[in-house]
């Protein structure tokens, strides 16, 4: 007569060794998930740089322009914009900077995520500056942040974002003189 352990002989019960097998392949599944998954950024919650653009406030428009920053063609002289879709009578002295952001899922990140920074390409000294923090992205999991500049559009300028290791940049060819 074989005498077992009671501790021992539950171990080899079928039912818990099914459990131990299907608790070992879902910890696994969900170990591939999380490491298969893109990573949105380095920030605590996920919450990631993914876009930067630049639009002009049209006075004799009352709106903003398409972003100025992907035309090749743009260039602003005495206030006047210049490239694709604009017209001799479109006049402006304020350009909004807007960021955008993605996230997994809604979330509230408290922590700073990026800074945006506006740099005179002459004098290389900052010009404004914003730091992104206690952001909220809703179920649509995006969310734009804007930086509104006025009464500087006479220079070129760079306009900076830097989220942990990531560095957008833009360039904006602006001038005046007689």
């Amino acid at each position: 007569m074989k005498i077992s352990h009671p501790a021992t002989s539950a171990v080899h019960s079928p039912t818990i060794q099914s459990w131990i097998r299907a608790s070992t392949i879902q910890l696994y599944l969900l170990l591939l998930a999380f490491h298969s998954a893109p990573a949105l950024a380095d920030s605590p919650k996920g919450v990631s740089l993914n876009d930067v653009s630049v639009h002009l406030f049209l006075e004799n428009k009352g709106q903003w322009s398409a972003d100025v920053s992907q035309d090749p063609d743009f260039l602003a002289w005495n206030f006047h914009p210049m490239g694709s879709g604009f017209t001799d009578r479109d006049r402006f002295d304020t350009f909004m900077i807007k960021v955008r952001f993605l996230a997994r899922g809604e979330t509230y990140e408290p922590a700073t995520i990026a800074t945006v920074r506006l740099i005179s390409k002459r004098t290389k000294k900052v010009i404004v500056s914003k730091t992104v923090r206690e952001l909220y992205v809703g179920a649509n999991r995006e969310v734009f942040v804007p930086l509104v500049v006025e009464d500087h559009v006479c220079e070129p300028m760079t306009v900076e974002v830097t989220e942990s290791k990531k560095v957008l940049t833009r360039n904006l060819e602006m001038a005046c003189g007689e």
